[in-house]
């Protein structure tokens, strides 16, 4: 018997911190669940693999998230 998968539970969050952006898209706009909008993304200012690109959220409530 396969165990159960845990619930999906939407958290909110800001935006505490990111790398530098690409042009208009700013690490806001993950904020706008929109996939098929360009606008709706953020994008590093690099686009290679030895530079890190990263955004740090801050949780309005403590929990344990994979």
């Amino acid at each position: 018997m396969a165990a159960s998968e845990p619930p999906t539970v939407t958290l909110p969050y800001t935006i505490a911190g990111c790398s530098e952006h690409s042009g208009r898209y700013v690490a806001d706009n993950i904020r706008i669940d929109s996939p098929q909008d360009q606008g709706s993304r953020w994008s590093g200012a690099h686009q290679t693999s030895e530079i890190q690109q990263w955004l740090l959220l801050r949780l309005d409530n403590l929990a344990i998230i994979s």
